[in-house]
């Protein structure tokens, strides 16, 4: 249950199909209940919409349609399950709860967002104690209705004690699918995005949003670019901050040397990164990045910011290279990468064992024992109700 799916393209979404692929794959039955009324074409999942209140919400560029109940043909089929996996919290959560609880039907509950994180960078700094506080009590609230709350890494867990909340925690990586990474590519032709061979290719791959800090690694680019002239960045992906990137793009004069590909469909992301030296981020609000999953799977080293999320699966001078948010320092971290191609393909190399554990092969056998361990253990409690 997950309150908003494809056609908004998120870490979330790809997760929840790359997972429900290698679960039905391995002989489940998935079944995805979300809100919407829009039909996506090509869509292999079974994936069933209510339709709801439309809301448009301000980080992002699409209108959402938002619900305290699914049909009743939806109810009716949720009550039917034999284990409820949970992806957004306080909306699907509470319906989950409403739903199954008192039909002994687990729910799991996965976290991927840093809620702590998003609620300092987009509220008010004098709102801050009072919506952690807030944040807090509702969460605390929403994790008391599951029998499990699956972690993907310790910066998740890491919100959790920052706001005193226990629960039935589970680590397990969110997975990326190996197998579909590691396929023969050949990169996009650089010719098409206006590169040569002779250039080295910084790229970011992700939703173009406030929290994922942009501008700093456009500033960062600038000050590589004077001394390291060729060198290109490509920014991959879609989101709400796309035109005043474009603007600080023109302001510096980088218009011939930075490339917005705009959305690419997550069966082309690998033949990107095959074309990137190098992938950037300085996001902070990190739990278990798809993006620089598959970058490490692509065999790229990873240049970011030590912050919640990365610093979990980068290691500073082995699979990457890490500093405070300041565009200064990755600038420079940046160039001592373009300098060596000899450490960029180590460190790549490095970073391709270093997600072998992130396995969607490895991880999604995992959750099909956690979801059997506690729908025994639900059975065994509805027995003696």
């Amino acid at each position: 249950m997950v309150d908003m799916y494809k056609p908004y393209i998120s870490g979330v979404t790809n997760h929840i199909e790359i997972t429900s692929r290698a679960l039905s794959n391995a002989g489940h039955e998935v079944t995805i209940f979300t809100f919407g009324d829009k039909i996506v074409p090509d869509e292999s999942e079974r994936v069933i919409r209510s339709k709801g209140l439309p809301i448009k919400v301000p980080f992002a560029d699409l209108t959402f349609q938002f619900s305290r109940n699914h049909s009743r043909n939806a109810e009716n089929q949720i009550k039917q399950m034999d284990v409820i996996n949970v992806h957004h919290p306080f909306i699907s959560g509470e319906i989950a709860y409403r739903y199954c609880w008192d039909l002994s039907i687990p729910i799991i509950f996965t976290s991927h967002t840093r809620y702590d994180l998003y609620a300092e960078i987009y509220t008010p700094r004098f709102l801050h104690n009072l919506v952690l506080k807030t944040l807090a009590r509702n969460l605390k609230k929403a994790c008391h209705q599951f029998d499990a709350v699956i972690t993907p890494s310790e910066s998740s867990r890491e919100m959790y004690r920052r706001l005193g909340i226990e629960s039935n925690f589970i680590s397990l990586s969110n997975g990326i699918s190996l197998s579909h990474m590691h396929k023969t590519y050949q990169g996009i032709e650089r010719g098409k995005l206006g590169l040569t061979n002779d250039n080295v290719i910084i790229m970011y791959l992700g939703r173009i949003g406030p929290e994922k800090n942009l501008p700093l690694l456009i500033d960062a680019f600038h000050k590589l670019h004077k001394s390291k002239p060729q060198t290109r960045m490509v920014i991959v992906g879609r989101g709400t901050e796309n035109k005043k990137l474009a603007q600080q793009v023109k302001y510096l004069g980088l218009s011939n040397v930075v490339v917005f590909t705009g959305y690419v469909p997550y069966s082309e992301v690998p033949k990107y990164l095959q074309t990137a030296d190098i992938f950037v981020t300085a996001s902070v609000t990190e739990v278990n990045p798809l993006s620089v999953l598959e970058a490490m799977a692509m065999g790229l080293p990873i240049v970011g910011v030590d912050s919640s999320g990365i610093r979990d699966l980068v290691e500073h001078n082995c699979n990457g290279l890490l500093s405070e948010m300041n565009a200064i320092l990755i600038s420079k971290n940046l160039a001592e990468l373009v300098d060596d191609e000899e450490s960029r393909i180590q460190m790549g190399t490095n970073s391709k064992k270093r997600v072998q554990g992130h396995d969607i092969e490895t991880t999604h056998k995992r959750l099909i024992e956690i979801f059997e361990n506690l729908i025994q253990k639900k059975a065994g409690i509805g027995e003696n109700k």
